[in-house]
């Protein structure tokens, strides 16, 4: 059912991920002057076009997740499918944490710019551990059912 404690999980989950598409993760100072890194590509960037090109496997990634978390929610029937579904967006969020680390040293190394991570950076390991808490949501039911099961 959707009133199940993990739907707020996964949605909590989806919102932090949503959140990357809005708030930029790192801040590039050098060359012409302060660039914002975000999932969608770089703001304040010259070539705007080769910002938002160079980007596009995160925002591809991230968007997956997201869809992939949507989708969770509303298979509350298919306990099963859940638990899969849900194990495969931890591996994508951790994906995509680890490619936006990538990107990030990229820039810098490429460049020989100066940079920071600010803190959406973290969004993807929130959405990791609160998919994780769905899972065990999930998890949590599948016990009980067998153990009603037991009782009949």
């Amino acid at each position: 059912m959707l009133q199940r404690v993990q739907t707020l999980w996964w949605v909590l989950a989806m919102l932090s991920l949503v959140l990357l598409f809005f708030a930029p993760y790192g801040r590039i100072e050098g060359g012409l002057g302060i660039y914002d890194l975000g999932v969608l590509g770089f703001s304040g960037w010259v070539d705007a076009d080769l910002g938002a090109a160079f980007m596009w496997p995160v925002a591809v990634l991230c968007g997956l997740a997201v869809l992939l978390l949507g989708v969770t929610v509303f298979c509350y029937r298919r306990r099963r499918l859940q638990l899969r579904l849900s194990v495969v967006a931890v591996v994508l969020e951790l994906g995509l944490f680890g490619l936006m680390y990538y990107y990030w040293r990229v820039v810098l190394q490429e460049g020989g710019f100066i940079g920071r991570l600010d803190w959406p950076f973290v969004m993807p390991l929130v959405a990791v551990v609160l998919t994780v808490l769905g899972l065990l949501g999930v998890r949590r039911d599948e016990a009980y059912l067998r153990r009603m099961d037991r009782l009949r």
